[in-house]
């Protein structure tokens, strides 16, 4: 079936509406103390809203159940209006959400407690913050774009040309798995000259004395060496290589001051609605966690 609402008129206001099979376009809103609850399969083709325009502390909520897939396949996102905390997240996902079709990309600045999967199988998709102890995964050619992130969730690059982007005031605590030759971690606004592995299989990051980030991995990593390189917009690109193993191409690229493919590898923070929160990386203590 398909729920569309258009010109946001009513939209949700109430009670717990349940779909086990639909489209959502036309701008949906879900306001006031609804929860609009994904027990199937649901594909949005265009924004969604939670919260109302003045809510700082709304009870609206977006539920994808085990079991469900909640599809991504426009450029438009899920936007939350008026929060400013983690302790009551707008979406709560035990199954599964996904950046599944289009072309370019997808937002969320919506609070995420996953307990289920987020994936980003094509294009890119860019997350505000998620806490919980469920998955992420970037597919093949994808990009992911995370803000906040908590130590008890998992992300996996699961394919080759992979990239995860983290911006520079990002609390980004996730354990990686999968990191490989062909993947690149893109550190926003951060310059660094050096990477080694840690203590605890920890990935530490410096430009001189100074640490930059660290990040905790999951795998041997015991003979490999982590590259570093300024992709020409201000930011550094990471990869691994092991040996007998040629360096990635992003890599090469970044030598000559490019990201991969001749430009910044990651997209910035894009929201196409007016009353939404915009920033996708808050700064460190704009946000909360429980």
């Amino acid at each position: 079936m398909a729920l569309a609402f258009r010109n946001r008129a009513p939209g949700l206001r109430t009670g717990t509406l349940a779909l086990a099979d639909a489209t959502l376009s036309h701008d949906v809103v879900i306001g006031g103390t609804a929860t609009l609850s994904d027990i199937g399969v649901m594909d949005e083709t265009d924004e969604v809203v939670i919260g109302d325009r003045h809510q700082m502390a709304g009870t609206a909520t977006l539920s994808i159940a085990a079991g469900a897939v909640y599809r991504l396949d426009t450029g438009d996102g899920i936007f939350a209006r008026g929060r400013t905390s983690l302790r009551k997240p707008d979406i709560v996902n035990d199954g599964l959400l996904i950046r599944a079709a289009g072309a370019g990309g997808s937002s969320i600045s919506a609070t995420i407690l996953n307990n289920g999967t987020i994936e980003a199988a094509v294009g890119y998709l860019n997350i505000r913050a998620v806490t919980g102890a469920g998955s992420m995964l970037i597919d093949p050619g994808a990009t992911l774009s995370v803000g906040i992130a908590r130590a008890s969730l998992g992300l996996t690059f699961n394919g080759a040309d992979a990239t995860l982007t983290i911006g520079s005031d990002a609390k980004f605590a996730a354990t990686i798995s999968g990191f490989a030759p062909t993947d690149t971690i893109y550190l926003v606004g951060k310059t660094a000259d050096a990477a080694a592995l840690g203590p605890g299989d920890t990935l530490v990051i410096t430009n001189g004395a100074a640490t930059v980030a660290t990040f905790q991995l999951a795998g041997d990593y015991s003979a490999a060496t982590f590259n570093v390189a300024s992709n020409g917009h201000g930011g550094t690109l990471l990869t691994v290589s092991f040996p007998g193993a040629p360096p990635a191409a992003s890599f090469i690229a970044a030598m000559a001051g490019l990201g991969a493919g001749g430009h910044a590898p990651a997209p910035a923070w894009a929201s196409s609605h007016a009353d939404a929160c915009r920033p996708m990386l808050l700064a460190p203590g704009s946000t909360h966690f429980a």
